[in-house]
């Protein structure tokens, strides 16, 4: 083998390693985009869910209870 096929492996194997490894490098990005995402709308979900299930036991208890104010805090936001 001379010395141009062996540089134009190498040169091969070197560009399919790179683009190997941005592909990588992208996919673990776009996952920790999803994991954040799911973690954002599971976290919306359950405050949606808390207070919803607030309201539900406070008519149940009293069926005159009206909505005032946000005295109740779940994960950092107010219900």
């Amino acid at each position: 083998m001379g010395g141009k096929a062996a540089l134009l492996i190498v040169l091969g194997f070197s560009t399919i390693m790179v683009i190997v490894g941005l592909n990588m490098n992208r996919a673990s990005t776009s996952a920790v985009d999803n994991s954040t995402n799911y973690y954002e709308t599971s976290a919306a979900k359950e405050i949606a869910r808390s207070g919803i299930n607030l309201a539900l036991n406070n008519l149940s208890r009293n069926q005159s209870w009206t909505a005032a104010g946000s005295p109740y805090s779940y994960m950092g936001s107010k219900i």
